[in-house]
């Protein structure tokens, strides 16, 4: 404590001398855990590093040191989240704070869009996935891991389908379409956006 600047207490109240701005998020919003407990020395080591930002250790190792179990959270994936795999956990959390759940960096649609553009918005639509227009693209997507393809959270895709388009619902009780039966959706609709109604793929003969 002795070499704590002059009327701090803690690390923590001699860090926010010179980092008051990392100490609150704009309301409302969350804090870092380490951040909102007064811990800074977890991330950061208060004499130096050879690290950026004197971290005490690198990027994603950092992260994995307290968060493996969320970016495992997928259970066995079959498929991962290009910056999870990258270990550039920056590009979608913000490290210390944010106005939004999970640290999140933007809004969940504008995080995804600039990387997933040409597969959210391609060709002419007429119409989208009501989870695509309303951005939220956790609805069937996992941030980190899934056992689908496509971070889908199914591996089985037609289970995720039917949580909000149940199948006897879609088929009246009466003999369904093969493809609904066998779970193919895809065959005949898009999971984002489509050209045609309905998120058809096609119409008429070409369908």
């Amino acid at each position: 404590k002795a070499l704590l600047t002059a009327g701090a207490a803690t690390v923590a109240q001699a860090c926010y001398t010179w980092h008051e701005e990392e100490k609150k998020p704009a309301a409302p919003g969350v804090l870092h855990q380490p951040i909102a407990e007064g811990r800074c020395e977890v991330c950061h080591d208060s004499h130096g590093s050879a690290l950026p930002y004197q971290l005490v250790r690198a990027g994603a190792e950092l992260c994995r040191s307290c968060h493996e179990k969320d970016l495992a959270a997928g259970g066995k994936a079959h498929s991962k989240h290009s910056p999870v795999a990258e270990g550039k956990c920056d590009e979608c959390h913000n490290p210390h704070s944010s106005k939004r759940e999970a640290l999140l960096g933007k809004d969940e649609n504008q995080l995804c869009l600039p990387c997933h553009r040409s597969t959210l918005l391609a060709g002419a639509q007429k119409s989208q996935h009501q989870p695509v227009r309303e951005g939220q693209c956790r609805s069937c997507h996992a941030a980190h891991s899934a056992p689908g393809k496509h971070l889908v959270k199914e591996a089985d895709g037609a289970k995720l389908c039917a949580q909000c388009h149940p199948t006897d619902k879609l088929t009246g009780g009466v003999t369904p379409h093969t493809a609904v039966a066998k779970g193919q959706c895809v065959g005949c609709h898009k999971p984002h956006a489509s050209g045609e109604l309905h998120l058809l793929t096609a119409t008429g003969t070409e369908l």
